[in-house]
């Protein structure tokens, strides 16, 4: 059928009319950032020996989001995020991306848990002073230090290691005996160690 041009401009037109009507195809828009909240109840911190069990219940179950927001010392995740240019999840990944390097961290971490040589001391930091808790082996110079910020134990994964910008896990020392010695500063200080006898047992 033949249309006539000015019905034909008229069609034009319309359609022209009816597309610009149209509301524009929804651009996906970036997901919005997780949100982690501090889960007590599943990962405890009251004491040094919770606050080391939940660091091995993270890496069992793939929390390692939550491992880096909330077990480490504040100025350790700092120092993590900072080595790698403030991209949270690059650290996250160094954690996670070597599975046989996460077990061996995984199995490291039970056997301070499991031989259970705890000292507290006290360190002072100006007119403060840091509550501090080493997990040490028999035998063996390495330790695990958690800190306690009035509230919570966490895990300093720098302390003590030749490289002060290097993460106990970051490195991926896979037992005692490859884990640092501690610093000539830390085997200065001498306040004497104090009896856990009446901690709570290790979960």
């Amino acid at each position: 059928m033949r249309v006539m041009p000015g019905l034909a401009a008229a069609l034009l037109l319309a359609l022209a009319l009816s597309a610009c009507g149209q509301p524009a195809a929804p651009v996906p828009s970036a997901p919005p950032p997780k949100v982690i909240h501090r889960d007590a109840a599943q990962f405890a911190q009251d004491t040094p020996r919770d606050a080391l069990a939940s660091c091995v219940k993270a890496m069992e179950t793939s929390r390692a989001d939550y491992f880096i927001a909330f077990l480490l010392t504040p100025e350790s995740r700092d120092r993590s995020i900072a080595a790698k240019n403030g991209d949270v999840e690059a650290v996250i990944k160094g954690v996670t991306e070597n599975p046989q390097r996460l077990a061996g961290q995984i199995n490291l971490f039970k056997q301070f848990l499991q031989q259970d040589h705890l000292e507290e001391l006290e360190i002072a930091q100006g007119e403060k002073k840091l509550q501090v808790a080493r997990f040490r082996m028999e035998g063996q110079s390495a330790f695990l230090q958690f800190e306690f910020d009035g509230e919570f134990w966490g895990l300093n994964a720098h302390t003590g290691r030749p490289d002060p910008n290097a993460a106990l896990f970051q490195a991926g020392k896979t037992s005692a005996s490859d884990a640092a010695a501690p610093s000539e500063e830390s085997k200065s200080e001498s306040p004497a160690a104090k009896s856990n006898s009446d901690a709570p047992a290790q979960p």
